[in-house]
């Protein structure tokens, strides 16, 4: 009966007494099961009296067989059940022995008797079990998942991949808290997803996120610890080294190798009007959370923290191959990918400083680094990376003791146009910057500073008024480019300068 449903071209009889055959149908809710057939009566033909009885005897056999079916479809779904309860058990138990996703998913694999992926946030495959998948398979499923999926983190139900050939791949969200924290891929067709299928799918998608939620608290005191590292280990005055080489260990980090630090800067683009500062701060640290889990899966030879609202970043001398300038460009285009990627509008800074082969060392080395930073975003805007080591006089200048002579050196030269500037719009600490970078060629200057030329004469004049002293002669602009790269270096005018 594969082509031709009527049951009458093949039992001429049915229901029709009078003949030596007798056909009455099965039924089970208005559906034909099967039929009752009799032939051969000892004596006469079928009659209408028994076409009822027999009529009788299939509502009988139909009720059986129904029960029948019914025990059946109960038996096999309390087996599927207890299946599933078997492997909830057996997953649980992988989430207690392992911190890593493999376990689970070689049994969620088991549990399907299917190929199984397992991605992060990111899109990127953390763990699989192939089941017949090839590497070029896997490959082409990650960029299908990341064109298709990667974005939709609060989609309903599961995506089918396409484009993929001789393959079918769901994808379904594993959320936590209402953002999707991974992804788990099946081998599945639609025609084979029925109610138990899509109740194991959900029972793996919880332990997935309960695995995830695991690791991000495991994650999250690891950081903690690794931010109390860092403020010893940066601290001016070292207190307790041993506290600190044990530490270290805890991170499997061998402090006695020789390492460079950086300080990551992020500066958000102000040109889209007034920036509320608890926001951004708050972005900053939400962008500076998602950042480090990039960063850690990137290199987990690198260091990184938090210290003063500074993002430490700290890595084996070795890994920059004698060549430093090359690595830490790699990695200022790395992170400003991953910020384009996360929608935002901030800019990717690095101030670098020396090498650090002894606990010491390190402190020297984070200064380092921040001045580097100051002078790279005050005098050189088109700078992302600068390194300490680069920076000509400042680093003789870093070594300078007397800080108290350094503020009344700055105080004296270039705190009459700080104060001069104070709500007002010009800029003379500018305008001198300018000048002297040019050698005093007016043309030039007043081209730099997109002002006429007469109006620059003007300004240089206020400006050798506010000071007391003539800029032409080679003495006083020399003391001026000393006090603006203290300034830069130091930071050393303070809200009491300003209120003299």
């Amino acid at each position: 009966m594969k082509n031709n449903y009527r049951v009458s071209d093949y039992f001429p009889f049915l229901e029709r007494p009078g003949g030596d055959e007798l056909t009455v149908p099965l039924v089970v809710n208005f559906k034909t099961i099967g039929v009752l057939h009799v032939e051969r009566k000892n004596e006469g033909t079928f009659t209408k009296e028994d076409a009822e009885v027999l009529d009788m005897l299939a509502n009988y056999v139909a009720v059986m067989l129904e029960n029948v079916r019914l025990y059946q479809q109960e038996r096999d779904h309390t087996n599927r059940l207890r299946f599933l309860l078997q492997y909830q058990q057996k997953l649980m138990k992988e989430t207690i022995r392992h911190e890593d996703f493999h376990g689970i998913t070689k049994t969620v694999s088991h549990m399907f008797d299917k190929a199984v992926i397992v991605f992060d946030r990111f899109m990127r495959p953390i763990a699989h079990e192939r089941s017949g998948l090839s590497g070029q398979q896997l490959q082409q499923i990650a960029k299908q998942a990341f064109n298709q999926v990667l974005g939709q983190s609060r989609m309903g139900g599961h995506i089918q991949l396409e484009g993929l050939s001789d393959l079918s791949i769901a994808v379904w969200p594993i959320h936590n808290g209402g953002d999707a924290v991974g992804y788990l891929a099946i081998e599945a067709s639609p025609n084979e997803m029925d109610d138990f299928f899509l109740l194991g799918v959900e029972l793996a998608r919880n332990i997935f996120s309960i695995q995830f939620m695991k690791q991000k608290l495991v994650f999250e005191t690891k950081e903690q610890l690794k931010d109390s590292f860092l403020h010893k280990l940066l601290a001016a005055e070292i207190e307790d080294e041993e506290s600190i080489i044990q530490y270290a260990n805890v991170f499997q980090w061998n402090i006695f190798e020789e390492h460079r630090l950086a300080v990551l800067h992020l500066q958000m683009d102000e040109s889209n009007g007034t920036v509320d500062l608890v926001k951004q701060n708050a972005e900053k640290t939400v962008l500076w959370n998602r950042l480090k889990v990039r960063i850690a899966a990137e290199d987990s030879s690198l260091l990184y923290g938090a210290v003063e609202d500074q993002y430490i970043l700290i890595a084996p001398a070795a890994r920059e191959r004698k060549k430093p300038e090359k690595y830490w460009s790699e990695w200022h285009q790395r992170i400003s990918r991953w910020i384009n990627e996360e929608k935002t509008s901030y800019r990717v800074f690095l101030g670098i400083g020396g090498k650090a082969s002894s606990i010491g060392d390190y402190y020297v080395s984070y200064r380092q680094a921040m001045q580097a930073l100051q002078v790279m975003i005050r005098n050189f805007p088109g700078k992302s990376v600068a390194f300490f080591d680069e920076l000509g006089a400042y680093t003789v200048l870093h070594h300078l003791k007397e800080l108290e002579a350094a503020k009344l050196f700055v105080d004296k030269y270039l705190g009459p146009l700080l104060r001069h500037s104070v709500g007002r719009n010009a800029d003379w600490l500018q305008t001198v910057r300018v000048f002297l970078d040019c050698n005093g060629h007016l043309t030039e200057t007043a081209e730099r500073l997109y002002i006429h030329r007469s109006t620059l004469q003007y300004r240089l004049e206020k400006i050798e008024e506010m000071l007391g002293f003539s800029l032409q002669g080679a003495e006083q602009r020399f003391n001026l480019m000393m006090a603006l790269k203290l300034y830069d270096l130091y930071g050393l005018p303070s809200a009491k300068m300003l209120k003299r």
